[in-house]
């Protein structure tokens, strides 16, 4: 497979709603469709044509790529590549058994409305806070990146101000409509994260998006900017709030926990976890998100500071939908199985606690009547 069948290949992907590519030598291009992974037709890939193919991509980040060998020397990296007039890819170069592999997600050419994502109306809100810290939880390929580019859209498109996005790699894309975009690339654009988040206030930023939490020392950063004063929003891999704050401690040790929380209490805004779940069949997308929602209140922030307390999260999310908008994964299925997005059994299969997704579904009265006309056929 040459070079321009490899881009060839991508374009298809982008026409096709492809979200991943493997390729690795001595088997065929690995293509992932929603949550389905089959292999695309035709011979095995070489490890020549994969590293052709890295050699075009990187040759924009280093000048000197113009050997087959110099590309023996890179083991790995992450970077963004760019088709004109077809979309753009987040690639991930790594080695396996000494050879060269590439991960390559598709990242849509549109940044996507909260009505076209399908996501809560509630998250909407966060485009209207005007300080503080928004975490976006998940699992690789949940779907973080895309939520995080709706709430810095409907920022661009509702407010005047500026926005910095400190990413490795740039993602989305942004137009300017009433904001400023500032986008920087680590490695390319600033040396690293520890020096991009030194300088960036001194860019008079309003919103800050650091895309993703790894590590103490980008935790760190993330929470003192939220401090002094800015909407800080970021995305760390955790599964539900509960976890996010448990992560969170692992970053530090005894002594210092008591003193992060007090902070994490005082500038947290907003958890937002979700997954993606397939649709049902007469559904025109193929996945739709399933979010946890944990808007922080007086109740919950005390609960962040106190680690005894923080099983009492759930309890506030469900007792907070409502008013505060908040809701738990098993209460976002329900509703989704209720207007029909989902079917029950993709419901129970994401669920928390089955038991009481369908206990609640039943009570909802669409378990009844279904349960009604069973008996009528009967």
């Amino acid at each position: 497979m040459q070079v321009n069948e490899i881009n060839n290949l991508l374009t298809m992907a982008v026409k096709q709603n492809i979200s991943d590519i493997l390729l690795v030598p001595e088997n065929p291009p690995i293509l992932k469709f929603s949550d389905r992974t089959t292999e695309y037709g035709g011979t095995d890939l070489t490890a020549d044509e994969i590293k052709a193919f890295a050699r075009q991509v990187l040759s924009p980040y280093y000048q000197d790529i113009d050997t087959i060998g110099s590309i023996d020397t890179v083991k790995s990296k992450s970077l963004s590549y760019e088709l004109n007039n077809v979309g753009r890819f987040r690639i991930s170069l790594f080695r396996s058994r000494f050879n060269l592999c590439l991960s390559i997600r598709v990242i849509p050419v549109e940044v996507r409305s909260f009505e076209d994502l399908n996501l809560p109306e509630q998250i909407a809100s966060i485009a209207e806070l005007q300080r503080g810290l928004v975490l976006v939880t998940g699992a690789t390929g949940q779907g973080k990146s895309t939520t995080i580019s709706a709430i810095l859209q409907q920022i661009n498109r509702t407010r005047e101000g500026i926005i910095i996005t400190l990413e490795d790699p740039i993602e989305f894309t942004y137009k300017k409509q009433k904001s400023i975009i500032i986008q920087r690339e680590l490695g390319e654009d600033t040396p690293n994260l520890a020096e991009a988040l030194d300088e960036t206030l001194r860019h008079s930023p309003d919103v800050i998006m650091i895309g993703e939490i790894r590590d103490k020392e980008t935790f760190e950063g993330v929470l003192t900017l939220a401090e002094t004063g800015h909407l800080v929003i970021s995305s760390i891999h955790t599964s539900d709030a509960k976890t996010t704050i448990l992560r969170i401690l692992d970053f530090y040790n005894e002594p210092e926990r008591k003193s992060v929380l007090n902070r994490l209490a005082n500038s947290l805004k907003m958890v937002v976890s979700q997954r993606l779940a397939r649709t049902a069949p007469d559904q025109i997308a193929e996945r739709v998100p399933v979010c946890e929602v944990l808007a922080i209140n007086s109740a919950v922030a005390d609960s962040i500071r106190n680690p005894d307390k923080l099983d009492s999260i759930k309890e506030y999310m469900e007792r907070g939908n409502d008013y505060y908008g908040m809701q738990t994964f098993d209460q976002h299925l329900i509703k989704l199985v209720n207007k029909g997005t989902i079917d029950l059994d993709t419901a129970l299969a994401y669920a928390n606690s089955p038991t009481e997704v369908e206990r609640a579904y039943t009570l909802s009265g669409k378990g009844l009547d279904k349960v009604d006309k069973l008996n009528e056929i009967d």
